[in-house]
């Protein structure tokens, strides 16, 4: 075979790859999750999107080592992309934790600085390799694969456990994640299917984006989750808006049979047929912080870190540090967040305002064109005129789903998912916008060195992305294993730990499980010399694993000291000094968690345990003080108030109690038992008071004057009569009385 005939041929299977696997990556993305990892969702759609980024980077920079010849597209949104990539890359540099900006933490990956660069990698794959007559196909399974999804979505809201595990129990299990995540990707999805219904010509095709666009919408509106439901609206809108009226009368047909299904579900799902059949839609919402609150974060972290932010996915430590203590007033009063209500303030926060004005100038870019209209184009070759009325068909519904897409991240934190098909949409608007645009090339030498710079990146790539999911599957296994007895569960994190030594969540666990098993091993009758020392050398682990994820890997996570401080405090009985500790390791904890009052209770019971009641009182009063209707507080200060013998005060902080939890519970027959107690020991005091004197009664009747200031009996007192005085407030009593 010719040496140009084997070119030719390599050149055609690298095409086949690029454009069959970039529509095989879009019909998995929202149906594939694997349930073998700690999250089942997003962190294995991440990989999934990793590994066909690997996999179309080294068949284009192959087909262009073979063709001799390096060619980049170029795009009306290179300048914006370039300068977000930029922005993250700086706010990596100077983030006050590295690994969580390069790497990502559970549930929280899309913005870190890996995905960042495989994104924009995947941009220019695509715009470079795609056509504006891939743009249907790459539409078609997403619209198909995202209505499979919301079906799987309504069953299991409708009380059916679709796969029969634990794992994917009823209401609210879905292909995509979180509910409020599932929502809003159907809802940017939506616009594409309603277009297709409304500009094809095919009956089957129209009945068949029908169904998809019923089934999408059914699953948004009956979420009744705001957000959706408006982004749905925003969608929607555009595409009418850019529709022709013939299309319009054509398809009214169709649209009346959606909505009337549409409705029927519905009406079924909250109406009178619910209660008479027994189900109907149960699809529980997403807990997030409030907008207020989450600009408060946002605000106080670039007070400090204006320009380049705390670093990426760094919003868990600035939500600890920096949330205001009426959050304790609220259900989520206990709950840590690691994105804010809006993807722009999370941006903020974690990036600085350089970081948000580079999405900024993305999001005025895409509006731009979208405003500009799907007639406005740029000049053609005779080549490309063909494409046009396609291109027409397509840049509609791209559009709009942008624009929904864009207007539901003011209002959400967003979801990977959502994030990799915004990048696809990107590339294919780009695509179609961008059609007889000049590309950037070069020399054979160039494309030479990009497919050997492709496959370094993909070695690298491979090697550090199968540790990180080596060490999370074992640490998945590790839980499971714990529920099972935890036989093998030390083992497994030993291992976990050992692949992914930076990650201080396998750290942190581990350090759990090493006393965990020196608590058990001390437990038994006779113990042998050799249970003592692997007693000490468990423990010893367990604390030199929580001083690495403490002090070396993330020394901002209120979370590691909270552990450090229940490690030190279990270690009470066999080292002298570990309450000294375990004090140190839990005012840290504070100093990041201010707002928290649960830290309080903690920290107050190290000083319990102590029998140092009086400051075990005081952190009590201060927790209640943080939030006044925290049962455990009261309840715990009036433990403290019954050691330092101050029965009234402790009579009252346990009727306090009695008000705030559930009568007929098993703690409000233990708190009633209690207050007998002090009631009646309030009683016993009451009756030994002496009586009062007639002088004292005497003073009680009369009406008050006005007092000098008082002084000590070695201090002198002017008093003028008749001068005007005046007289201190009286200070506020505290919570503590002892």
């Amino acid at each position: 075979m010719p040496l140009s005939e084997q070119r030719n041929r390599i050149v055609s299977v690298c095409d086949f790859i690029l454009q069959k696997g970039l529509v095989s990556f879009v019909f998995l993305l929202p149906l594939f999750f694997v349930p073998l990892t700690t999250e089942f969702f997003s962190f294995n759609k991440l990989y999934l999107f990793f590994v066909f980024t690997l996999v179309l980077l080294v068949s284009y920079a192959l087909k262009m080592a073979v063709s001799k010849t390096f060619y980049v597209k170029r795009t009306f949104l290179d300048l914006p992309l370039l300068l977000i990539l930029i922005g993250v890359a700086l706010a990596t540099i100077f983030s006050e934790n590295k690994y969580y900006s390069i790497v990502g933490t559970l549930g929280n990956w899309e913005g870190s600085l890996i995905t960042t660069v495989f994104l924009y990698i995947f941009y220019y794959v695509v715009v470079s390799n795609i056509k504006v007559s891939h743009v249907k196909d790459i539409i078609s399974v997403l619209v198909v694969s995202t209505s499979i999804s919301s079906l799987l979505f309504l069953f299991s809201s409708l009380g059916v456990n679709v796969f029969g595990q634990a794992w994917s129990s009823p209401y609210g299990f879905n292909t995509i994640g979180v509910s409020s995540a599932a929502v809003l990707f159907y809802s940017i999805v939506f616009p594409l299917s309603l277009n297709f219904l409304l500009k094809s010509k095919d009956i089957a095709q129209k009945v068949l984006y029908a169904v998809t666009s019923g089934l999408l919408a059914i699953s948004v509106f009956g979420s009744v989750q705001i957000v959706g439901i408006l982004t749905l609206l925003v969608g929607l809108t555009y595409v009418f808006f850019v529709s022709k009226q013939e299309d319009l009368k054509q398809t009214a047909p169709f649209l009346l049979g959606a909505l009337i299904i549409s409705l029927l579900v519905l009406l079924i799902s909250f109406g009178p047929v619910k209660n008479k059949f027994g189900f109907g839609l149960e699809i529980p919402g997403s807990l997030n912080p409030s907008y207020r609150d989450s600009w408060i974060v946002s605000s106080l972290a670039i007070g400090e870190k204006p320009f380049f932010g705390t670093g990426p996915n760094t919003y868990f430590q600035d939500y600890t540090r920096f949330k205001a203590q009426a959050v304790n007033a609220t259900d989520i009063w206990d709950l840590r967040f690691n994105q804010a209500s809006s993807r722009y303030v999370t941006s903020l926060a974690t990036t600085g305002i350089l970081g948000l004005l580079t999405w900024v100038l993305l999001v005025y870019f895409l509006v731009k064109i979208a405003i500009r209209g799907e007639n406005k184009v740029f000049t053609l070759t005779e080549t490309e005129e063909d494409a046009l009325e396609d291109r027409k068909m397509y840049l509609g519904s791209l559009h709009a789903s942008v624009l929904a897409l864009l207007f539901s991240w003011l209002f959400s934190s967003g979801s990977l998912s959502a994030l990799i098909v915004f990048f696809v949409l990107m590339g294919l608007v780009a695509t179609c916008v961008d059609i007889g645009k000049k590309e950037r090339r070069s020399t054979a030498n160039v494309s030479l060195s990009v497919l050997i710079a492709a496959l370094v990146f993909l070695g690298a790539s491979s090697y550090f992305g199968y540790r990180a999911y080596a060490s999370d599957f074992l640490f998945r296994e590790s839980l499971v294993d714990l529920t099972r007895g935890g036989v093998n569960t030390y083992d497994l994190q030993r291992r976990a730990v050992i692949l992914n030594p930076l990650y201080d969540l396998y750290r942190r666990n581990y350090a759990q499980t090493n006393l965990a098993l020196a608590s058990a091993v001390s437990q038994k009758e006779n113990l042998t010399d050799q249970d003592a020392e692997d007693i000490r050398t468990l423990i010893s682990q367990a604390v030199r694993e929580i001083r690495v994820a403490t002090e070396v890997l993330a020394p901002l996570n209120v979370e590691n000291w909270e552990v450090r401080g229940a490690i030190y405090r279990n270690l009470n009985s066999v080292a002298s000094d570990a309450m000294s500790w375990a004090l140190n390791a839990y005012n840290t904890a504070i100093s990041l968690d201010p707002a928290s009052p649960r830290l309080r209770i903690d920290l107050g019971g190290i000083y319990f345990t102590a029998e140092d009641y009086q400051n075990a009182a005081t952190v009590y009063s201060t927790a209640i003080r943080l939030k006044n209707d925290y049962a455990n507080a009261h309840y715990n200060l009036a433990q403290a108030l019954k050691k330092l013998e101050d029965w009234s005060n402790a009579k009252t902080e346990l009727e306090i109690v009695l008000r705030l939890i559930p009568a007929e519970s098993e703690d409000a027959k233990r708190v009633n038992e209690e207050l007998a107690e002090a009631v009646a020991k309030v009683a016993q005091l009451q009756a030994l008071e002496p009586k009062p004197t007639v002088q004292q009664l005497e003073a009680e009747t009369q009406s008050p004057t006005i007092q000098p200031p008082l002084a000590g009996p070695d201090r002198e007192t002017n008093f003028v009569e008749g001068q005007n005085i005046n007289l201190p407030r009286e200070a506020t009593p505290s919570a503590v009385n002892p």
